[in-house]
């Protein structure tokens, strides 16, 4: 795999997956009888698990994480929201709002939202 991209951002997501699969085999399905844990990892592996492992540790923060209402954007920017609702069957609630000054416009007073996180881009062929 090192050999065939240029950069860890070239490789491909299930590249990536196969190759943490790999590092996963190679770590956990060593001997079972012996009480000395002993591993031999084939060179490619070792040169890729650097490359694999920091590629997908980037990748993985960018994947958008809920956040305190107080850091969403008050710009107009449409924003997915959780809110929570006191009672009733479902008491959670995730929908799309944003800021107009006095507040949030789609969330009711007696369910604000608690939390936020950015929309997801559309579909590439919508």
């Amino acid at each position: 795999m090192s050999r065939k991209y240029k950069n860890a951002s070239d490789v491909p997501a299930d590249v990536i997956c196969k190759r943490l699969e790999e590092l996963s085999d190679a770590v956990t399905k060593g001997d079972k009888g012996s009480h000395q844990f002993t591993m031999r990892i084939p060179a490619e592996v070792d040169r890729d698990a650097d490359i694999v492992l920091d590629e997908a540790a980037r990748r993985l923060k960018q994947i958008p994480q809920w956040r305190p209402i107080e850091e969403a954007p008050k710009d107009g920017t449409r924003i997915l929201v959780f809110r929570k609702k006191e009672t009733g069957y479902e008491n959670q609630i995730i929908g799309i709002d944003y800021w107009n000054r006095p507040g949030w416009m789609k969330s009711r007073l007696r369910m604000p939202p608690t939390h936020w996180m950015p929309l997801p881009s559309p579909p590439e062929d919508a």
